[in-house]
């Protein structure tokens, strides 16, 4: 009973407190903290001058960042002409065409970016015993294609989402005894 009564009073004392509300972050270990970051740094790649070593200059060195594929030229060549494709090598672009033409010279380089957070409001009591959770899941995320002819990089490519978010509200009326035996499972789950 006291244990009760000492979590009611704990309870009633953290039901304002937002701010210790649990947080989530995925995020991969390279540098740039924003999008704005990481387009400031593909800005500084000039195709057919910027080399393979420059790279790490700029922030994306290969040896080091996670989350990097390295392309053969059979899928250097499948990205920008797919098998059953009517695209000829002359609407490839020039850059990557230049890559392609040089077959076994050519290599291809794919970086991800995934920055995400996920941020709890609304009650702590009501998060906690899981009655009502209020999530919103904010962030960036980029892909950046570098085509490289031996050393040198002659085609670059960045797309992204330079800001995604998704808010999530959850109401179980029961709370932590929603789930008891499988008898009332999801009953009003939100996407906005």
């Amino acid at each position: 009973m006291r244990i009760l009564v000492l979590t009611l009073a704990l309870a009633a004392v953290l039901a304002g407190c937002s701010g210790i509300l649990p947080r989530e972050s995925n995020a991969d270990t390279a540098e740039f903290q924003t999008y704005s970051d990481l387009q400031a740094a593909y800005d500084k790649i000039v195709p057919g001058t910027t080399t393979l070593n420059q790279l790490g200059d700029i922030g994306l060195d290969p040896k080091t960042l996670p989350n990097i594929t390295v392309l053969s030229y059979v899928e250097v060549m499948d990205k920008f002409m797919p098998q059953y494709s009517p695209i000829t090598i002359d609407r490839v672009p020039k850059g990557a065409r230049a890559c392609i033409e040089a077959k076994n010279r050519c290599s291809g380089l794919v970086f991800r970016f995934d920055r995400r957070q996920t941020r709890h409001n609304g009650n702590v009591v009501a998060d906690v015993f899981q009655f009502r959770q209020d999530k919103v899941k904010y962030g960036w995320s980029a892909e950046i294609i570098l085509l490289l002819r031996d050393q040198d990089v002659v085609y670059k490519l960045m797309s992204g989402m330079p800001y995604a978010e998704e808010r999530m509200d959850n109401t179980r009326p029961l709370g932590p005894l929603q789930d008891v035996d499988g008898v009332t499972k999801d009953p009003d789950k939100k996407k906005h």
